[in-house]
C-alpha cells in the first residue's frame, strides 16, 4: 500500500499536462507505455506492476490499485 502523502507530494509536482494524461490513464485503466514510462520516470511512490511470462517477449502492467483511485479522485 502507498502512503498518501506521498502520493500527495508526488502529484503535486506534476505538470497540467502529465495530470491529465495520468487521470485518464486512471479512469479508463490503461497502463500502455507511455503511462508506464511517466510513472517510471516521475519517481510514482508507487510504480506500475509488471508481469512477464517466459513466452511473452513484452511486459505487461498493470496499475497499483492505490495508485490508480488516488489519481482518479484528484
Amino acid at each position: 500500500m502507498t502512503n498518501e502523502l506521498d502520493l500527495l507530494e508526488w502529484w503535486e509536482r506534476r505538470s497540467d499536462d502529465q495530470r491529465t494524461a495520468l487521470k485518464q490513464a486512471a479512469q479508463q485503466g490503461d497502463m500502455g507505455a507511455d503511462t508506464v514510462q511517466l510513472l517510471i520516470n516521475t519517481r510514482c511512490p508507487g510504480s506500475p506492476i509488471g508481469t512477464k511470462w517466459e513466452s511473452q517477449p513484452q511486459y505487461a502492467w498493470s496499475w497499483p490499485e492505490s495508485v490508480r483511485t488516488f489519481i482518479i479522485a484528484q
